[in-house]
C-alpha cells in the first residue's frame, strides 16, 4: 500500500488511467504503419522530429523489414528534447552541423550514425535576389535601405517573450535608422505581440 501522495503511487495512477488509450493508440499506429510499408515496400523509412509515437514505431517497423531509417531533425537539438530520444531509434540521425552531431555522440550515439547536413529550408539564403528580397520588405512596410533588428520568438509562455520584446523595442527606438521586425512562432497568437507594439 503506497503513500497516495508518493511519486511512486501518482505515476503508477497516471499510468493506468492513460493505459488503454495509449495502447489504443500504438496498435492502431502500429497496423497503419505495418500496411503501409507491406504495400509500399519502401527503399527508407523516413522519420520526422514531431511524429511521436507513430516515429518511433516506424523505427521498429523498419528494423523488422530490414528497411534503413533515417531521422531528420528539424531544429537545434538539446539532449532533453522529445525529438532528440525520439530520434535515438533511427539507423541514421540527420542533424544541422557538427555542434549537434557532437551532442548525439557525447549521448553514446556511434559517430557513424550521425550525419551533419544542414536544414534545407535555409539553403535558400545563399541564393538570394537583393531585388526580390528588398521588394517583398517594401510589401511588409520595411525599409531595406535603413537597418533591420529581428525578435523572433520561441513556443514559450507569452510572458517572458513580451517582457524581453519590451526591453527590446525601448533599445531600438533610442537608435536611428533602424527598425525592428517581429517574427511570430508558428504556433503562437501574434494579437499578444501586436498589443505590445501598439503599446
Amino acid at each position: 500500500k503506497l503513500d497516495e501522495f508518493s511519486a511512486e503511487y501518482l505515476c503508477r495512477k497516471t499510468l493506468l488511467a492513460e493505459l488503454p488509450e495509449l495502447c489504443g493508440d500504438a496498435i492502431s499506429g502500429l497496423n497503419f504503419l505495418e500496411r503501409t510499408v507491406k504495400k509500399e515496400v519502401p527503399d527508407m523509412v523516413c522519420l520526422m522530429p514531431q511524429a511521436g509515437v507513430l516515429q518511433q514505431l516506424a523505427a521498429e517497423l523498419a528494423k523488422k523489414y530490414n528497411i534503413p531509417s533515417l531521422a531528420g531533425s528539424a531544429a537545434w537539438e538539446i539532449s532533453g528534447a522529445s525529438s532528440f530520444i525520439r530520434h535515438l531509434h533511427a539507423d541514421r540521425i540527420a542533424v544541422m552541423g557538427e555542434k549537434i552531431k557532437d551532442l548525439y555522440i557525447e549521448s553514446g550515439i556511434e559517430p557513424e550514425r550521425v550525419l551533419p547536413s544542414g536544414i534545407a529550408h535555409f539553403d535558400h539564403l545563399f541564393d538570394r535576389d537583393e531585388e526580390h528580397d528588398d521588394k517583398v520588405l517594401l510589401e511588409q512596410g520595411i525599409d531595406p535601405r535603413k537597418g533591420i533588428i529581428v525578435f523572433g520568438t520561441e513556443n514559450l509562455p507569452s510572458s517572458e517573450t513580451l517582457e524581453a520584446l519590451t526591453g527590446v523595442i525601448e533599445a531600438v527606438l533610442k537608435m536611428k535608422e533602424i527598425q525592428l521586425v517581429v517574427k511570430v512562432h508558428p504556433r503562437e497568437y501574434i494579437k499578444p505581440y501586436q498589443t505590445a507594439i501598439e503599446q
